[in-house]
């Protein structure tokens, strides 16, 4: 085909009929009716061209799935036409989770033999939005849901039970499914998708009605990682892929607001490695916590949450071990018992993290966290900028000031200990600008105020200018054995 035989034709299929009887085989039109791309086909008539798409050759839900790729593509009731007609399944707008979880399990067994090999099916889920009955089900290792961005949007329906089916008590739109031990865990990846933890009407254009629920609710149990690594396929390779214990599940560019909570994570199976990439928690219930990994090797990058003004809320909740975390932010957890950054997980290092307008900043409580370039920047009513009281061998490099009317009890928390508070602090606090702190550094659990370096706890090595009064220092030295 030519580029001069390329051409557009205004209206629909039929008058391109009725105006051009015999065409050739390689002339093409776009219709701007269906918004597809047409090709005469040499007898007189215009035809489809299908353009690739990543569907499926079999279209078990309705739509006519074209092929091109391992993913099935599910459309929403409100997905446009020409979605639907490419789509492998297309939901309704009620009890999507039937459709969706079907498509999970065409796609679950689909690739490398069924369940006689290893499964990594992966589901594409269109623009539009999903109303759910019941959570959509995560069946095995190496699973991947994807959405198209954050057109792309999951709630529950007006009718949504949250326990009842999947692992665990939690009601969520997303959990495991109680499966056998030896198909579960490793692997998994959700991106590209915006969920509410509320039911909107009308496809999410109308105001929140109901109960809250959480987004993402992933209960890893005990021997799952194991149990996979024991099974064989007749590959000659565990059913589990490689670094089965190395989960490296991913959560990417989702955006998750009016929530119960928003990610969560619990392990207690030795699997670790999840990564939080690009994800924003908005609004939160009381005592909800926006993003929660409790298993070790976590790494969180840009991720950012805000609670709305809920109690006893936490941001970011680092568990487990050796958690990574870099240039994230907290803010608005500003109303009573709530934390932006609470970070529990033994040898922990963050990096360029920011809290803002939290009622206490950021909670170091385990041993070896290290904080490299971090603020505490607040405009809100705060009582800690960085509790590291109950740390052990830490080390804390920013800054902490507040702006506007924005006031802090306490700033730099230090540990009132000997060996067991050793730690290095490198700090510009600034007292006066905004509203003010109250105690610039403080030692202890009973927070008591720091003003001279004598007043230092013992251990610690400390370089802290605070604006208008000077600089606490304090000099270790070490002798080699």
């Amino acid at each position: 085909m030519t580029l001069a035989k390329m051409q557009t034709r205004r209206g629909s299929t039929a008058e391109w009929e009725a105006a051009n009887p015999v065409l050739d085989s390689g002339e093409m039109g776009y219709d701007t009716t269906t918004g597809e791309l047409r090709v005469g086909n040499g007898v007189g008539t215009w035809a489809s061209l299908t353009p690739f798409y990543p569907g499926v050759p079999s279209s078990p839900g309705g739509g006519t799935g074209n092929g091109g790729g391992p993913a099935i593509v599910i459309a929403a009731g409100n997905s446009p036409t020409r979605v639907k007609n490419k789509a492998d399944y297309v939901c309704t707008g009620t009890a999507d989770d039937v459709t969706i979880n079907n498509a999970i399990t065409a796609a679950d067994n689909q690739i490398a033999g069924g369940t006689g090999g290893p499964r990594y099916g992966s589901i594409q889920l269109c623009d539009g939005t999903y109303n759910l009955s019941k959570p959509i089900l995560i069946p095995a290792r190496g699973f991947t849901i994807s959405g198209m961005g954050f057109g792309t949007a999951i709630q529950p329906g007006s009718s949504f039970n949250g326990t009842s089916t999947g692992r665990g008590t939690a009601s969520a739109l997303i959990k495991m499914a109680n499966t056998p031990a030896a198909n579960q865990a490793g692997c998994i990846t959700i991106r590209d998708l915006f969920m509410s933890g509320r039911c909107r009407l009308n496809y999410g254009t109308g105001s929140p009605t109901g109960s809250v629920h959480k987004g993402i609710h992933l209960e890893i149990a005990p021997g799952d990682a194991d149990a996979a690594l024991s099974v064989t396929s007749t590959y000659g390779y565990p059913t589990g892929g490689p670094n089965e214990s190395d989960n490296h599940s991913i959560f990417e560019n989702l955006r998750i607001m009016d929530t119960a909570g928003g990610i969560y994570v619990r392990d207690t199976s030795g699997a670790r490695g999840f990564q939080y990439k690009g994800c924003a928690v908005w609004f939160l219930t009381d005592g909800a916590t926006a993003i929660h990994s409790n298993a070790s090797d976590s790494k969180v990058f840009q991720c950012v949450t805000a609670s709305g003004g809920a109690t006893n809320s936490t941001g970011i909740w680092m568990d487990g071990g050796n958690g990574l975390m870099l240039q994230c932010k907290a803010f608005y957890f500003n109303n009573t018992g709530a934390v932006g950054f609470n970070v529990s997980s033994s040898r922990a290092t963050l990096v360029l993290c920011e809290s803002q307008d939290n009622r206490e900043g950021f909670r170091l409580s385990n041993v070896h966290a290290e904080m490299t370039g971090c603020r505490v920047d607040t405009q809100a009513a705060s009582t800690y900028g960085v509790n590291a009281s109950s740390a052990n061998y830490f080390s804390f490099d920013g800054v902490l000031h507040t702006r506007s009317s924005g006031t802090l009890t306490n700033a730099l928390c230090l540990p009132d200990r000997s060996e067991a508070g050793s730690g290095r602090v490198n700090a510009y606090i600034d007292p006066v600008t905004g509203g003010g702190i109250s105690k610039p550094v403080t030692k202890g659990t009973g927070f008591t105020e720091v003003t001279a370096s004598s007043e230092l706890p013992t251990g610690i090595e400390a370089s802290i200018t605070v604006r208008g009064r000077g600089t606490l220092r304090r000099e270790l030295s070490y002798t080699h054995p």
